[in-house]
């Protein structure tokens, strides 16, 4: 009993915490659409899918770019741990059979 009451506070609060994102993501629309300039209303979108696209391709290069400057410090250290990883295997079998 005591979980469920936790879980519709839990729920509460988040469709609260939300309500006023949506709201916003709304507002921009009715107001054009009260307009009635359907142009005002595609112009915003494609402002806003082209902002997006943008913003996403920033991030797939930075992410790239970051990777690629990551991988030759750690291939060498994920060998190394495997290399070392191995060798202390070895010496465990060796000196359990002494």
């Amino acid at each position: 009993m005591l979980q469920t009451t936790m879980l519709k506070e839990k729920a509460k609060t988040a469709a609260l915490a939300a309500l006023p994102a949506a709201a916003s993501l709304a507002l921009p629309m009715t107001s054009f659409a009260a307009e009635g300039d359907p142009s005002a209303t595609s112009t915003m979108f494609e402002s806003v899918t082209t902002g997006m696209v943008t913003a996403i391709q920033d991030m797939v290069s930075s992410v790239g770019s970051t990777v690629g400057a990551i991988i030759p410090v750690v291939f060498p250290l994920v060998a190394l741990g495997i290399g070392v990883s191995i060798c202390i295997s070895m010496v465990r079998r060796v000196s359990s059979h002494a």
